[in-house]
């Protein structure tokens, strides 16, 4: 399961296209299986420890259902981000 992402202010005229085709090159070249996806969920603070079970399970249920992938197919990364290392419109949070 390879993970890309890519961030861009051009857009694609077909951006499931790009997508693929982002995906097939990556499993060539990384010899990871394309068929898992994963969910990325970076959060300053509300996260970690207990807390992570109730939203694992609420994003693995509405990505399965909405994207018709088996849940057994998805990984959920919950990174709890340092407020230091975040800003929003020039301010760090912490």
């Amino acid at each position: 399961m390879p993970i890309i992402e890519v961030f861009t202010n051009v857009k694609s005229a077909d951006t499931k296209d790009l997508s693929l085709k982002v995906a097939n090159l990556s499993t060539q070249l990384l010899s990871k299986p394309i068929g898992y996806m994963m969910v990325n969920v970076g959060c300053i603070g509300n996260v970690g420890g207990s807390l992570n079970a109730p939203i694992v399970a609420n994003l693995n249920d509405l990505v399965s259902k909405e994207l018709n992938v088996s849940g057994t197919r998805i990984f959920v990364l919950v990174d709890e981000l340092q407020g230091s290392n975040v800003a929003l419109d020039g301010q760090i949070f912490g």
